[in-house]
């Protein structure tokens, strides 16, 4: 095996790669088998909040809208 990628043969570059492609698959199944994995957030579990209406803070006497 050569140890510079500059003198390297063809043989190589191909394992070089083969893995690149291999860890490229590897990564990409486990990130979509984890995120298809049904999970509870702590999203769903908080209260929904509503909206009040809107309303002006003023430190003036005079509130111009």
């Amino acid at each position: 095996m050569n140890h510079s990628i500059c003198n390297a043969d063809r043989a190589t570059h191909l394992k070089i790669v083969v893995m690149a492609l291999f860890l490229g698959t590897v990564v990409t199944g486990l990130s979509v088998f984890l995120h298809s994995y049904p999970k509870v957030t702590p999203v769903e579990k908080m209260a929904v909040l509503k909206a009040r209406p809107p309303m002006v803070v003023s430190t003036a006497t005079v509130v111009v809208r």
